[in-house]
């Protein structure tokens, strides 16, 4: 038999049955980046919770749980087939940091647009780690100020169960 542009039909025959039996080895990379606001550097050690969200059938995968390395990065794949929806979660190890750092999003727009979420709109962080790039979800954090650590016991203790500042305190100020 006559080589198919150069190549023997045997490799030929190889390359089409990895790309038949193997949709899992081109599964797509997601990144989780968790950025210091102040200097633009990664968080490292930081707790990284991931849930799947399927649509047909109604299910939800069990959480993973992963651990930004030194650069502020944790990364998963997306399963196949692809979930509708994800929920990414970091708990930061200090309460010396703030963040609203939950995300649920379409897994179609995090894959192809990105998600950037940050505590301020006015972010310091450099552009290069702070821009929603297709296959990352950025989460910028910024330290906890002075102001906010004396009155954090004071919010504390006046919160009731459901979250809400009283009135005493919200008076007071």
């Amino acid at each position: 038999m006559r080589p198919l542009c150069g190549y023997s039909p045997q490799i030929i025959r190889t390359l089409g049955l990895i790309l038949l039996v193997c949709p899992a080895c081109f599964a797509q990379a997601v990144s989780v980046r968790v950025i210091n606001e102040e200097n633009g550097r990664g968080l490292a050690k930081q707790g990284v919770s991931v849930q799947f969200f399927y649509e047909k059938p109604s299910q939800v995968s069990s959480a993973l749980h992963l651990e930004t390395d030194s650069k502020g990065e944790a990364q998963f794949s997306i399963p196949e087939p692809a979930p509708a929806h994800l929920f990414v979660h970091v708990a930061l190890t200090s309460e010396h940091w703030h963040c609203r750092c939950l995300m649920m999003g379409d897994t179609e727009t995090v894959v192809h647009k990105g998600f950037l979420k940050a505590v301020s709109a006015n972010t310091k962080a450099p552009t290069a780690a702070a821009n929603a790039e297709p296959g990352y979800i950025v989460f910028i954090v910024r330290p906890v100020t002075l102001f906010e650590r004396v009155l954090y016991p004071l919010v504390k203790e006046t919160t009731d169960p459901l979250g809400q500042i009283s009135g005493r305190l919200c008076a007071s100020f």
